[in-house]
């Protein structure tokens, strides 16, 4: 993978922030074309972190490749942009509300748009994420019936432990009747 240095020419890049230097990919680049063409020289990691946040956004990050590529063109250590990286996930990521938001806002077309063509099957598996989304679903109930009362604890507890409660000692524990009841504990029914 090459590049070749350019000048600036005042084209502002990553959330507004004006490059200082550029560098152009050559088309042998291994990721794919989902990197623009020139590639922005940012002077601070605020700067670096908004442009890689920008193309997670886009949907043009690729997980272990697109790092590659600007680690080379920035001359960084992966490392180094690996974390730029995952600072600007948590940006993205941080803003339920937005990505909220968003979901719904592509549902709703979706869901219109499979209702326009008379697709029930789609409308309803949209209508059912969109549902999910935005709260519009019922809370679902489990119920659970349990034995739990400190009776039936405290019955289980002595058939694997022995009796350990507060007037037994150590000296009275019979740790050879607490295995061989210990085995059958799972099975009382009481």
């Amino acid at each position: 993978m090459s590049f070749m240095m350019s000048s600036d020419d005042g084209e502002s890049v990553g959330n507004g922030e004006p490059a200082s230097k550029s560098v152009t990919r050559t088309k042998n680049s291994k990721a794919r074309n989902l990197l623009p063409d020139v590639i922005p020289i940012f002077d601070n990691v605020e700067a670096r972190v908004n442009y890689i946040a920008d193309l997670m956004y886009d949907l043009s990050w690729i997980t272990g490749k697109t790092s590659k590529v600007l680690a080379k063109a920035w001359n960084l250590a992966d490392s180094t942009v690996g974390g730029y990286a995952a600072e600007a996930s948590r940006m993205i990521t941080a803003d339920s509300k937005s990505v909220k938001r968003d979901i719904t806002v592509g549902a709703r077309k979706l869901f219109v748009d499979a209702v326009n063509s008379g697709d029930a099957k789609s409308a309803a598996a949209i209508g059912k994420i969109l549902a999910d989304v935005s709260g519009a679903n019922a809370p679902t109930e489990t119920r659970i019936d349990v034995d739990a009362s400190p009776e039936r604890a405290k019955r289980l507890a002595a058939a694997i432990f022995g009796d350990v409660g507060a007037g037994a000692s150590d000296a009275s524990r019979d740790d050879s009747k607490a295995d061989s009841v210990g085995s059958n504990a799972m099975t009382d029914e009481s």
